[in-house]
């Protein structure tokens, strides 16, 4: 029973019988409805015809009362088929009933007996008929169910044959097959699956056949499946054991990477192309207020503790990286810590790419460079100091011929002003007079270029004409050694180099002095010349000099000259083979990182006892030189009564400016500090037009002065005279509002082209009520 219920034949013929009876069902109610419909209609058709025909026959015998064929004619009517009831009425009342009694559900059919007489119709009575419509119904089903049982008992048949002959033809072959499958195994696969049946004629096979056919391809491929899946698992074991392996590598790798990058001084990260942070080593942690580099995943610059301006600094460097995929090297930029703390960095950016070369993120590596510009700031400041002392060494040096040069002067002054004081013809003391102030001129330059050479400042590199530099320089070496030392110069090039003036003066002083101390004792020829030469490819190529053009600088002497082993050390900081007291063996290695720090190159020849000559290789530039400030002074220099508000601690000097403006048309006011003129100025600010002031006097410098002076009238021009101050130049000068700065001593044409200029500039009036 149990096969019965699971067997696919049970299954089918149970479905058969299912759809069968219902088919079987449906088709008889189909048929049922056909049939009670055709007798409905076959009803409709025998009550017209009984209306049409027998109606007024029943009439005609009524009106004749023949009574007999009334009777005869009512049991005609009822003995058709589906009529179960007639009853006729005449005049009212009812004359005859054949047939069953009527019920509710009995269909109803009157019609009125109606008699023609001389042309007008006579009503007799009428003639109802009953139809039993159950009756048909009854008939129905009786034929359909005896129909009904003979389908049934035919297709029940039909059934048990088909499951006879499925289980014959496939049934038990699919439980044969069914239990060699159930028992198959791994060992079993090459056991072949055989079925009890006939085998296939000319290669024409069953559905089962092919099943068969299948399973054992089947199996002879799970076979060989087995087979490579076994091979398989042998080279994944084998795989996995070199998996782990490699992973246990890489995570001892990746543990080294990390120890690494957070063992390293700088600070490095990562971020996407966004901006977003992917990772960074401790110290960048440490830097950004985090306790684990991993906490920096997901963040931006505008997430840590920089300033937000610096943040989108930072931004903007990361986008210019990946837009333009080329890397920043060496940028130097502040960086403000967790803590509060302030540093600079040098910061370093690469993008990173892909393998197909897109860029999908950026590389930041930063330095620590704090301390390391406080040392560069400090070792700037002592190779400052340094060159100050080599100056003053080199002024040391000269100490002697300048002070000779100084009392040559004096004496051409003292002479000529004395001369002039004798005569008393003005007329005939007027050469005296003029060669009195070209004594007075060559005095001032000789300051001016002490001053030029030992003034501190800024190492400014801009376009440069060497020649000029050796033209003032020999000056005032003639001037301050002695005669026994001839001094030639061959200048062949206005070239110019990018290059500091005052470094260029030190060198070139350096190395005259040098030649100098060399031949001071026997007298000789100081030679110095300058020319252009090319420097081909290779050429200097240890002193990594590119080709180009260069100028040559070329200071020679006929002194006592080098030996060969002091040669290898004349660069060297604090070598020296002067006697104690008379240098400190600076000055060559100065010249030598002079040189180097303008890109150059410094080469040496000597041969004792016939002198010594070095050359000196700058590049050329093709920059124009600084163009001088415009110091056309106004044709007219008179005065027109402008009040002048004059400041100096010399007393003499105040008598001679004093002097000098009022005889040109100004009116003067004198004080002898600052204090005193500020007193005065604050009195009445409008009162004067124009402030002249020295910048070295007690108790306040011209500077503050100048700087009062302007908080309380802002337009009012200030010239500022100074012999020398280390506190102000030119350009801090001009900064303040000061409107002219003069050098000490100044001639009177200069004053008052100053004094007249600094007028007409003004926006002020040029007279005030006093």
């Amino acid at each position: 029973m149990r096969f019965l219920k699971s067997s696919i034949a049970a299954r089918l013929i149970w479905a058969l019988l299912c759809c069968s009876l219902i088919l079987i069902i449906l088709t008889s109610a189909i048929l049922f409805y056909y049939e009670y419909s055709r007798e409905i209609r076959l009803l409709d058709k025998r009550v017209h015809e009984i209306e049409e025909s027998t109606v007024p026959a029943l009439a005609n015998s009524i009106w004749l009362a023949d009574w007999e064929m009334v009777r005869l004619q009512a049991e005609g009517i009822q003995r058709m088929p589906a009529i179960h009831r007639v009853e006729l009425e005449v005049d009212g009342r009812e004359v005859l009933a054949i047939g069953g009694e009527a019920y509710d559900g009995a269909s109803r059919h009157t019609f009125p007996l109606v008699h023609k007489y001389m042309g007008r119709e006579i009503p007799l009575g009428s003639l109802a008929l009953y139809a039993d419509l159950n009756a048909v119904r009854r008939q129905l089903l009786g034929e359909i169910s005896v129909e009904l049982v003979i389908r049934l008992a035919t297709i029940l048949i039909i059934s048990f044959i088909l499951f006879f002959l499925f289980h014959r033809l496939a049934g038990r072959h699919l439980i044969a097959l069914a239990k060699q499958l159930h028992g198959l195994d791994q060992k079993k696969l090459d056991t072949p699956l055989v079925l009890d049946k006939k085998a296939a004629v000319n290669g024409e096979m069953d559905e089962l056949d092919q099943v068969v056919f299948s399973f054992n391809e089947l199996r002879q491929n799970l076979q060989r499946t087995f087979v490579e899946l076994q091979q398989a698992n042998e080279e994944l074991a084998g795989e996995n054991l070199e998996r782990s392996i490699i992973e246990e590598t890489l995570g001892k790798n990746r543990a080294m990477l990390r120890n690494i990058i957070d063992t390293v001084p700088q600070a490095i990260f990562w971020k996407d192309r966004q901006g977003i942070y992917l990772g960074c080593n401790q110290v960048f942690a440490k830097a950004a207020g985090l306790d684990d580099p991993e906490q920096i995943a997901g963040k931006t610059d505008f997430d840590l503790p920089w300033p937000k301006e610096e943040a989108e600094a930072y931004r903007a460097d990361d986008q210019k990286v990946v837009r333009l995929k080329e890397s920043k090297w060496h940028v130097i930029e502040p960086l403000q810590q967790a803590d509060g703390t302030r540093l600079w960095i040098d910061t370093t950016k690469v993008p990173l790419l892909d393998i197909e070369g897109n860029v999908h993120g950026v590389l930041g590596v930063y330095s620590d460079i704090t301390e390391r510009l406080r040392a560069e700031e400090e070792k700037a400041k002592l190779e400052s100091q340094l060159r100050q002392a080599q100056k003053m060494e080199a002024i040391g040096t000269l100490a002697g011929g300048i002070a000779h040069d100084f009392n040559n002067i004096l004496s051409i002054i003292f002479g000529y002003s004395e001369l002039a004081m004798r005569e008393k013809d003005p007329q005939k003391s007027m050469p005296h007079l003029e060669e009195l102030q070209k004594g007075a001129a060559r005095a001032k330059e000789l300051v001016a270029q002490i001053l030029a050479f030992s003034r501190k400042a800024e190492q400014k590199k801009q376009p440069l004409q060497v020649s000029l530099i050796i033209k003032e320089t020999l000056k005032m070496l003639r001037a301050s050694i002695p005669t026994t030392i001839e001094i030639k110069h061959d200048i062949d090039s206005d070239g110019r180099v990018l290059a500091d003036p005052s470094q260029m003066h030190q060198l070139l002083m350096n190395l005259c002095t040098n030649a100098y101390y060399a031949m001071r004792e026997t007298g000789g020829i100081l030679a110095v010349s300058l020319k252009e030469v090319r420097i081909a490819q290779g050429e200097y190529a240890y002193a990594n000099l590119t080709p180009g053009n260069y100028l040559q600088l070329e200071v020679s002497d006929t002194g006592c000259g080098i030996d060969p082993k002091t040669l290898e050390k004349i660069f060297e900081p604090y070598f020296t083979t002067k006697k104690a007291g008379d240098g400190t063996g600076m000055g060559l290695a100065m010249v030598h990182g002079i040189v180097k720090s303008h890109h150059g190159h410094i080469t040496v020849y000597s041969e004792p006892g016939k002198g010594t000559s070095f050359h000196v290789y700058l590049p050329l530039t093709e920059q124009e030189a600084a163009t001088l400030p415009d110091t056309t002074e106004p044709k007219e220099l008179r005065g027109t009564g402008e009040r002048i508000l004059f400041v100096d601690d010399e007393e003499q000097i105040r008598g001679v400016v004093e002097t000098i403006l009022t005889t040109n048309g100004y009116q003067v006011a004198t004080f002898a500090n600052g204090v005193q003129a500020l007193e005065e100025f604050q009195k009445n600010p409008a009162r004067f037009n124009l402030v002249i002031t020295d910048m070295t006097m007690p108790y306040m410098t011209g500077a503050e002065l100048a700087q009062k002076i302007l908080a309380l009238k802002p337009q009012i021009p200030i010239i500022l005279c100074t012999g020398q101050s280390e506190l102000i130049n030119r350009e801090k000068a001009l900064a303040m509002g000061i409107c002219e700065y003069l050098n000490k001593p100044v001639p009177m044409a200069t004053l008052l082209g100053a004094a007249r200029k600094a007028l007409d500039n003004t926006g002020l009036p040029r007279n005030y009520p006093a």
